[in-house]
């Protein structure tokens, strides 16, 4: 496995100018040109020091500490090297037998520029080579290689495959031969499933009864089709899953206060839980303009610097995003819409989302206890320095990766 210098963020060391004593009984000319050597020495030991600053601060920038996490832990990986860089992983999940899990955050790949460093996003400005790289040392946590990967193809949909040893490296080290699938189950251990975020939510799924994990990428568009649901029920289908036995996990993605979202999507959620349409005195109010409308552009396929139709979340001077509203009136019969997942915003015509919430609500309908189900407190737009998100950053970004492998439990289940 190719590891070398696998911290982006490590220290540039600067020249070292020349220290050698002069001898006295050097001629002048000899004397001008070491002195001419000298100059040049340190004049050069001063650009690499200067190049060094600037290298250190880039790093301050890109490699920012998250806050303190109810919920993730944050675990270092270590390479043959002696390498480390961070992955995410649930506190709940800990005591879990049988199975092995991360997220991903910005930091530990060779990808640069917007996309440092541990960018898993394609359809972007990255080379092949560093994206299978990137996948390598992630791979590692697995005590795997890219070959045991199986990528999703996110189109928003609410399509879930159900993967087997033949899946093995699509997406990774060979083409896939599907398209519009944003869930994966199986039940080969060794076989690490993987979907690609910015700002959606990664699910996670484990049924340590069966022995069979899932995982599925939800947006606004797959929260509404239910994604969650239809991978429990794939589950249940495929390999006689009980949802009472299945533990569900909603990984790191936006939260409501920097989710705003137009009044189509409102809609879409009203309809989705069964609330009447909006208002008439919210759609009086309604403005089209700077809308998020029919796409939801964190994933897809075009080009990766077009940017959502919504306004997006401004951003400070560290890269943290800053809320697209800080001080949400208290929810009451005016502007609460669908308890705790819909409400009023700020703007008119505009109103707050919370995807955590949404899609929580429809896994407990699904049959997943409440004491199996852990939600994330790790918002991708508040803290765009560590991890990428579309919001914040105007669609100028990666992704990064949700991986969920079942640990091999017999050595004749997969060689």
């Amino acid at each position: 496995m190719n590891i070398n210098n696998i911290n982006i963020f490590h220290d540039v060391t600067g020249g070292t100018e020349n220290k050698g004593k002069e001898s006295q009984n050097m001629d002048r000319n000899q004397n001008q040109s070491q002195n001419q050597g000298k100059n040049r020495n340190q004049n050069q030991g001063k650009n690499r020091n200067q190049g060094q600053s600037r290298n250190q601060s880039q790093s301050q920038n890109q490699s920012q500490s998250l806050p303190a996490s109810r919920v993730m832990l944050q675990k270092q990986v270590e390479l043959p090297d002696g390498a480390v860089f961070p992955v995410l992983t649930f506190a709940s999940w800990e005591g879990l037998s049988g199975v092995r899990h991360c997220f991903s955050t910005r930091t530990g790949g060779v990808s640069e520029g917007y996309l440092a460093s541990l960018n898993f996003r394609r359809d972007s400005y990255d080379t092949p080579e560093n994206i299978l790289e990137n996948y390598r040392r992630v791979a590692a946590f697995f005590d795997t290689t890219p070959d045991r990967i199986v990528c999703a193809q996110q189109t928003h949909t609410s399509n879930v495959r159900f993967v087997t040893q033949e899946d093995a490296g699509k997406g990774t080290v060979r083409d896939r031969d599907y398209r519009d699938v944003d869930g994966l189950i199986t039940d080969v251990p060794g076989l690490v499933l993987f979907t690609s975020h910015a700002d959606c939510c990664p699910i996670y799924f484990y049924d340590p009864v069966r022995r069979v994990i899932a995982l599925s990428h939800s947006g606004w568009k797959g929260t509404v089709a239910r994604i969650g649901a239809v991978t429990v029920r794939k589950m249940q289908e495929a390999c006689g899953c009980d949802p009472a036995d299945i533990y569900a996990a909603i990984g790191p993605s936006i939260c409501a206060d920097c989710y705003e979202v137009s009044e189509d999507v409102a809609e879409a959620f009203l309809t989705c839980f069964g609330t009447q349409g909006l208002s008439s005195q919210f759609k009086g109010n309604s403005s089209r303009e700077g809308s998020e409308t029919s796409e939801e552009y964190e994933d897809s396929v075009t080009n990766p610097f077009s940017v959502t139709k919504e306004e997006p979340a401004a951003s400070n001077d560290n890269g943290k995003a800053e809320r697209v509203r800080k001080d949400l009136p208290a929810a009451d019969e005016g502007n609460d819409l669908i308890p705790r997942i819909l409400t009023r915003g700020r703007r008119p015509g505009k109103y707050q989302l919370n995807l955590w919430e949404a899609n929580a609500r429809i896994l407990r309908e699904a049959g997943i206890r409440p004491d199996h189900l852990t939600v994330t407190d790790l918002c991708t737009c508040e803290n765009a320095g560590t991890l990428f998100s579309h919001r914040a950053t105007n669609g100028r970004r990666g992704n990064q990766g949700a991986f969920l492998m079942l640990e091999k439990d017999r050595p004749d289940r997969m060689q």
